[in-house]
C-alpha cells in the first residue's frame, strides 16, 4: 500500500504551479508538524527555508535513531529529506512555530505556517501525543467545556488561509489553499 513517502517519490518532480496543492499535500505538511523545530524556528515572521530547517534539525538529530522510532509521528523529519529532492516542496519557507505544554492545564499546542510558492500560507496544528499530558487533554476534550488550545488556534487562523492537521475545533477539516492567479 502506498504511503507520503511514496507520494513524495512519485510527484515532488511536479511544481504547485503545475499540479495545484491538494490533500496528500495537505497531509504531508500536517505530518511535518510533528517535528521538533525548536531552537531553529520562533514564533515570529521570519521565514526559514525548509533545506536550512531541515539542515538545522539533521545536525542534532540522528537519523538512525529517527528510523529505529516506532511511531510514524517520530518519523515525520524523514518527510523533508524527500520534500527536497524535487521541485514541488523546494521553496517552502518556515515561520510562526509555536510548541508549548502545560502539565498543570493538561495542554498541548503546536502549529507551523508554511510559505508555499505560490504565495499562500498554511498553517498546520499538532494533536495531542501519547504522554500523560496528551492523554489529559484528550479526556478533556469529551467535557462540553472548551479545551485549553481553542484560543491559541482562533489567534493564530485570525486570517483566511489553508489549515490542516490534527485539532479537536471546527477548523480541524482542511481547505485547499486560495488560488493565486
Amino acid at each position: 500500500m502506498a504511503n507520503i513517502l511514496d507520494y513524495l517519490e512519485w510527484r515532488c518532480d511536479v511544481p504547485l504551479a503545475v499540479d495545484p496543492f491538494n490533500e496528500v499535500d495537505n497531509l504531508v505538511l500536517s505530518e511535518l508538524v510533528y517535528t521538533d523545530f525548536r531552537g531553529i524556528l520562533s514564533m515570529d515572521a521570519r521565514a526559514v527555508p525548509l533545506r536550512d530547517a531541515a539542515d538545522a534539525f539533521f545536525q542534532t538529530h540522528d537519523r538512525e535513531e529517527i528510523l529505529e522510532s516506532k511511531s510514524f509521528t517520530a518519523r515525520a523529519p524523514l518527510l523533508m529529506e524527500k520534500m527536497l529532492e524535487g521541485e514541488r516542496f523546494r521553496g517552502v519557507k518556515l515561520c510562526w512555530y509555536q510548541d508549548e505544554t502545560d502539565t498543570e492545564q493538561a495542554m498541548q499546542f503546536a502549529a507551523v505556517t508554511f510559505l508555499l510558492p505560490d504565495g499562500s500560507a498554511y498553517v498546520a496544528f499538532r494533536g495531542t501525543d501519547g504522554t500523560l499530558v496528551g492523554w489529559r487533554e484528550d479526556a478533556n476534550g469529551y467535557w462540553p467545556s472548551t479545551t485549553t488550545t481553542g484560543p491559541a488556534s482562533t489567534r493564530r487562523c485570525s486570517r483566511p488561509r489553508a489549515i490542516g492537521g490534527s485539532c479537536r475545533s471546527s477548523s480541524e477539516s482542511s481547505r485547499k489553499p486560495p488560488s493565486s492567479g
